[in-house]
């Protein structure tokens, strides 16, 4: 039975290999999101900035 023998080690190394795809997709998910995560804060916060003066401008204006 070598030919069992090989399918098996063939198979568990597939299944390692989907195993070690997932994980590594869902760590680069996890990592992506994390960047963009921090990307959109620093954008929020900075177009705040941005805002604040521009917002107070018009309220002057209109009142």
């Amino acid at each position: 039975g070598g030919n069992l023998k090989k399918s098996v080690i063939v198979m568990t190394i597939g299944v390692l290999n989907e195993i070690s795809v997932v994980v590594n997709v869902s760590l680069f998910v996890a990592i992506v999101k994390g960047k963009i995560g921090n990307i959109f804060d620093a954008n929020l916060k900075e177009r705040i900035c941005l805002l604040e003066p521009i917002n107070t401008r018009m309220y002057y204006t209109k009142s």
